[in-house]
Formats: structure tokens, C-alpha cells, sequence
């Protein structure tokens, strides 16, 4: 049985979903709550949310969607473990297919360049991925030569032949893919007998997910026999706009758009929650509609009362009428980062003053990138009297953090490419696990700022490596060159002198020569896997190289460091040794 609770409070609807676990606890007590998200970030919110209303927060698991029908799927049918499709598998038998004649029967252009196959074969993996989750009718037509050829286009005929040759060319013969678990799945008329030994779950709890489409819910309807399902949906708008008198049935979208959505971006939003009630409609489910507004006491009141209520007075005649002392919504224009952040602490203060039952923890400042706002953050709510003080955390920080170890890793794959200006590399040493990898202190990273200025590197690691990206050849802007300036001007202490056509170079401070030879070996590291990585190699070839890689250039004594690079290496095998098993024996890249 499907629940569905609509309201334009999430709040509300958490609570809803307390009450539910409270009231009609799970036989089993040891059994878990399932939770079903958009990501997990919001998970930390769900159990802090429920551990303040009730008590206390525990024995939840958290899936996504597409992770939960996965699992559920293994569970039901387990002898699908591991004979399905999914993206990797996808890339590898596109990637065979394109070094065979039958490919290009299809209608696909011919090319020799494996950059344009690979990103072709990546393209149509993940094409083909989403088809099988939204449009699972397709897939299973094609491989049943169900097509009609007057009403469809080329570019989808091409696309059904390309799906065709990949289920046919199959060496391993993987049976499975989503849409014919999905098919076999809706198939089963006995899954009632599976009542009496699930043991998985008892209830499932589904928060406000965006990408719930027609096929999912019709595979929890299905599986609603097994287990009670609460779908909670959250909406900025009042929903019962959208349906017809009784109340059951769901107006055209013409008729909505035109008596509701004058706005662009309320038009979108408005779109998108009639299409998740028209797909709930499509089933028998039990909806229940809450609509919360609240008193017009101030302008950001007002603004939320019309889009709840899609009320769009824009005649010429119409204004609204707010207090001057109103503060719900302010614009300040400020003229660098760091005044930002003062106008914002006063702000708060001032909120924290004048209204008692509003705690530090009850904030939240969004910023689209708040790494920029970091450093003044600390100086500035570090740096006031006690009094003044507000206690706060930086979210971001960690995050930021994990993406520099995964975006550093898929840079070093695209040295062949670069070219290496001195922006670029202090970035990269600038990396925690970079600086500490190749010894740089803070200290010793400002100086080496300075060295490279007065020595003028640009880019470009050699004369040699410029003639190869086909950029015009000065080495006297070089990375060797600068460097080399930099040992002479150490070794003679004197300037302007010219040796081996080398111009020394002196400083104001005396040069360190520590810090010549880190740079010296992180440029020379980076030359090596810059040689390594621009040439094709047998998969074969490739299956070390991420350890080596990740031996050369990162710092692995950090617990969060040596988790992340874990992961980077169960991905670069999965990959490798799936085109392995797939038989592909070209050269790659």
C-alpha cells in the first residue's frame, strides 16, 4: 500500500513520518526504518530532525532510489547479481563494436581517433542507462524488433540497430539489464509469497524524490504488497490548484500554466510538481494534501503566500505595501568579500539580539562558493570580544576538500594537455596532500611564488614540450629555463651572469636551495607521467598505473586521503579489468 502526504512544509511532513513510526511501530523491533533520498548529504538533517522531535534517532538506513530498487532486485531475483548492464560494461561493448564493420552498417561516421570513441561509447552508455530506467518500453521493443519504421526517427533507428548489435555481439552474454528485471519483476504474479520470509524491510519512508518517474512508482506499487510505503512530497505551491473540483481527478497542464504561471521559473517548478501528481494520479494511491500558510506579516511572508497560493497581481495599478523597518528580506551592496562577511555578523548579532528564541544553530548562511569566503570568515567571527561571538561551522570544508583529491586525480590524466602555466602549478601545491607529499611548508610556498615571478616562468615544462602542444617556442618563459636560472644564481651569488646561455638570477632575499630542489622534483614528476600518459597502451598496460600515480603524487598518512584514493583505485580497476573481460585488446587512448 502507497501513502502519499503533499504539503509545502518539509518540516511537516518529517513530523508526519515520525508520528507514522511512532504510532505503528514495526513487529520486529530490531528490523530497520528505510529512508529513501535524493542524496545523502540530507540524510544528517532526517536523523537530527527526528532525534529533536522524538527523541532520539536510530536504526535508520538511507538509500537512494535507484540504489534501493537495485537492492531490491538482487533480492528478489538474486540470480542477477552480476549478469546485468550497466555503464561500464555499456562502454566496453561499444568500444569493441567500433573496431568491427558492422558498426558503421548502422549509419555512425567512421573515425580514426580513440578520444572520439571513447567519448562516443561514453555517451551512448550512459544514453542507453537512462532509457533503460525511464523509458524501459523502448529497450524491450527493440530487442524484439518491435519498431515502427514510419513514425521513427533516424536518429532513434540508428540508436535501436546500435542496441541491437551490442545484446548480439555479446561475448559474456549478460542477461540482464533494468528493463527486463523491471518487465519480470511487474511479471510476477506469486510475489505475495515472499510476504511470509521478507525480512528486508516492513515500511518504506520516500522523501520528496525528484526524479520519481512512472517506472519507479509502478515497480513500488508492485512492491506495496510486501511492504507499506509513505511517499512524502514536498511542493512550493498549493496542489489542489492543479486538480479538478472532486478533487481526484488532475486539470490539463494548458489549463494550470494559464491560470496560474505567469513567472518563468515558477512556470518550471509548477511543471514539475504537476507532472509528479500526474504520475501519482496514474495509480491507486492514497494522497492527502496539506497546504500551510502563514500570516502576510512582512514582505517575505507575502511573496510565499503568492506562490503557495499562485496568486500573480501584476496589474499597474497593484503594489505592495510593506513596512519600512522590514527586514525579512535585505540587499547589501558591498565592495570586496571581506565586507560581505562584516555585514553579515552585524546582521546577526542583531537577529540574535532582538529575538531570544532564535539559537546560532537555528542560521544557515548559503553561499555558492564559500571556500572564498573562508578566510574571513575565521578572522573576522574569531577576532571580536567574547560578547560578539557566535559559534558557527564551515559544511563546505570537507566536501571542498574530498572533490580537490578526485579533481587532482582525473588532472594528472590530462597532462598530455596542459600547458603548464605557473597559476596552474602553485594551485596544485598548494594541495594539502600535494605540499605535504613534495615537503612545502606555507612559508616556503610564498617564497616560491616570489622566485617564480623574478625568474618570469610563464608555461611550458621544456622548449621540447612547447613544439609538441604546437605553441610558439620561447624557453627563456620555461619551466627548465626558470629553474636553471635559479641554480646558477644560487651557485655564483652574483648577477647577470650569463654561463651555458643560463642568465643567473639573484634575489633581494638569498635563494634556498631546498625550495629550487622540490620544485625541481615535482616539475620533474609531473614531465615523467606527462611522457607516460600521452601515449596508447593495452588495458593491460594501464592496470598499475593508478597505484603509481597515486604513489608519486599523494600524501597517503591522512585517513580521509587514503579513503579517497581507495576509492579511486576500486573505480580505475572496475574499469580496466571490465574492458579486459570484455575482450578488448586495442591500444586505449
Amino acid at each position: 500500500m502507497i501513502e502519499a502526504y503533499i504539503s509545502n512544509k518539509l518540516e511537516f511532513l518529517i513530523k508526519k513520518a515520525c508520528n507514522i513510526i511512532q504510532n505503528t511501530p514495526t513487529k520486529n523491533p530490531l528490523q530497520k526504518e528505510i529512508f529513501i533520498i535524493d542524496n545523502k548529504e540530507v540524510s544528517q538533517w532526517i536523523k537530527i530532525f527526528i532525534a529533536n522531535y522524538s527523541g532520539i534517532s536510530s536504526n535508520i538506513e538511507f538509500y537512494t532510489l535507484h540504489e534501493f530498487i537495485w537492492k531490491i532486485f538482487k533480492y528478489i531475483l538474486p540470480h542477477c547479481n552480476n549478469e546485468y548492464y550497466n555503464n561500464v560494461s555499456l562502454f566496453w561493448k561499444i568500444m569493441a563494436l567500433q573496431e568491427t564493420e558492422n558498426f558503421y552498417k548502422i549509419g555512425f561516421n567512421a573515425t580514426k581517433s580513440s578520444i572520439k570513441k571513447s567519448h562516443f561509447a561514453s555517451y551512448f552508455s550512459i544514453l542507453f542507462q537512462k532509457y533503460m530506467v525511464q523509458r524501459p518500453n523502448w529497450i524491450l521493443n527493440w530487442e524484439q524488433d518491435i519498431i515502427n519504421y514510419n513514425t521513427t526517427s533516424h536518429s532513434k533507428l540508428c540508436q535501436s540497430k546500435l542496441w541491437k548489435l551490442i545484446i548480439n555481439c555479446d561475448s559474456n552474454k549478460l542477461k540482464y539489464n533494468f528493463s527486463n528485471l523491471f518487465e519480470k519483476l511487474l511479471a510476477m504474479n506469486n510475489i505475495n509469497y515472499l510476504k511470509s520470509k521478507w525480512l528486508f524491510a516492513s515500511r518504506i519512508t520516500i522523501c520528496s524524490i525528484y526524479n520519481l518517474n512512472y517506472t519507479y512508482l509502478l515497480l513500488l506499487n508492485k512492491l506495496s504488497r510486501l511492504f507499506k510505503i509513505i511517499l512524502l512530497c514536498y511542493s512550493p505551491f498549493n496542489t489542489l490548484k492543479f486538480l479538478k473540483n472532486d478533487n481526484k481527478k488532475v486539470l490539463t497542464f494548458h489549463n494550470v500554466c494559464n491560470n496560474n504561471f505567469f513567472n518563468p521559473i515558477l512556470k518550471f517548478l509548477g511543471k514539475f510538481d504537476y507532472t509528479k501528481l500526474l504520475i501519482l494520479n496514474s495509480q491507486q494511491i492514497k494522497k492527502t494534501i496539506y497546504t500551510h500558510s502563514n500570516y502576510q506579516s512582512n514582505l517575505l511572508r507575502k511573496i510565499q503566500f503568492d506562490i503557495t497560493y499562485c496568486q500573480h497581481k501584476i496589474q499597474n495599478n497593484y503594489k505592495k505595501f510593506f513596512c519600512k523597518h522590514d527586514t525579512s528580506i535585505s540587499i547589501h551592496a558591498c565592495y570586496n568579500f571581506k565586507r560581505e562577511i562584516e555585514i553579515l555578523h552585524d546582521n546577526l548579532i542583531n537577529v540574535l539580539n532582538k529575538n531570544d528564541s532564535i539559537k546560532p544553530k537555528d542560521i544557515l548562511v548559503v553561499s555558492n562558493n564559500i571556500s572564498n569566503y573562508t578566510p574571513f570568515i575565521n578572522s573576522i567571527f574569531n577576532t571580536v570580544t567574547k560578547k560578539f561571538q557566535i559559534p558557527y561551522i564551515i559544511h563546505n570544508k570537507n566536501i571542498n576538500y574530498n572533490n580537490s583529491i578526485f579533481n587532482f586525480f582525473k588532472k594528472i590524466l590530462t597532462l598530455s594537455e596542459n600547458i603548464y602555466t605557473t597559476n596552474e602549478i602553485l594551485s596544485y601545491l598548494r594541495l594539502p596532500f600535494i605540499n605535504k607529499k613534495f615537503c612545502f611548508s606555507e612559508e616556503e610556498l610564498i617564497l616560491l611564488e616570489q622566485f617564480i615571478t623574478h625568474t618570469n616562468i610563464k608555461w611550458g615544462i621544456s622548449n621540447q614540450h612547447l613544439k609538441e602542444i604546437s605553441i610558439p617556442c620561447n624557453k627563456y618563459n620555461t619551466w627548465k629555463y626558470g629553474i636553471d636560472r635559479m641554480f646558477l644564481g644560487y651557485a655564483i651569488q652574483d648577477k647577470n651572469v650569463i654561463w651555458n646561455s643560463i642568465l643567473s638570477c639573484n634575489f633581494p632575499n638569498n635563494l634556498n636551495i631546498n625550495i629550487i630542489n622540490k620544485l625541481s622534483k615535482f616539475i620533474t614528476v609531473l614531465n615523467k607521467w606527462r611522457k607516460i600518459l600521452q601515449h596508447s597502451k593495452l588495458l593491460k598496460n594501464w592496470l598499475p598505473l593508478c597505484t603509481k600515480i597515486i604513489n608519486d603524487f599523494f600524501h597517503i598518512n591522512n585517513s580521509e586521503v587514503n579513503k579517497k584514493t581507495l576509492i579511486i583505485k576500486n573505480v580505475w580497476n572496475t574499469f580496466i579489468n571490465t574492458g579486459i573481460k570484455n575482450n578488448y585488446k586495442k591500444k586505449f587512448l
